[in-house]
């Protein structure tokens, strides 16, 4: 056999495994009160944005989250602020994250230093190792031994299921009524 076919079976073989024991490894420990499901809205870790969408700031309230405000203003929060910040479809169908989709310099001086809000310092943060594992295997990058940080996509969703709707619709009808909220 070949050694590129030899490799290839190899990493056919490992790659799979690497993934689910990574993945096994990132996933944060799970919060002893399951949230609520009350709809079907879903999520998706994307450096794209809905074409038309709004701002939606999301706060835990016991086991579910409630929308705290919507604006078309992007919205600042402090670092230790315990809201989350979205991009929102305009009919709240579809979220996605705020933030950039995976970054890797949660360690360094900005990230440390900042007085904002960034994954870094998100509820929904989550580590990629198996990313890691893929650019440690595969390859020739200068971030192969970072681990890159963004949006656990199981617990955004659940915190996002977990909205209310009749409450998430009273402070979208009043954002386009133009009441402060």
């Amino acid at each position: 056999m070949k050694a590129s076919k030899w490799l290839l079976v190899l990493l056919a073989t490992v790659v799979p495994s690497l993934y689910a024991f990574a993945d096994d490894a990132a996933s944060s420990p799970k919060p002893a009160a399951t949230l609520e499901k009350n709809n079907s809205w879903s999520f998706s870790s994307s450096d794209r944005a809905p074409t038309k969408f709004v701002y939606v700031v999301i706060r835990k309230n016991g086991n579910h989250w409630d929308v705290e405000r919507v604006t078309d203003r992007r919205p600042t929060l402090n670092r230790n602020d315990e809201a989350e910040p979205f991009l929102v479809s305009s009919d709240f169908q579809q979220w996605t994250n705020y933030f950039s989709d995976n970054i890797i310099n949660c360690n360094s001086f900005e990230a440390e230093e900042t007085s904002e809000k960034t994954v870094c310092t998100s509820a929904f943060r989550g580590n990629k190792v198996a990313m890691q594992v893929f650019r440690i295997l595969f390859g020739n990058n200068p971030n192969a031994g970072k681990t890159p940080v963004g949006y656990d996509v199981d617990k955004t969703t659940a915190a996002i299921q977990s909205i209310r709707p009749e409450q998430a619709t009273q402070k979208l009808d009043a954002f386009e009524h133009g009441e402060v909220n």
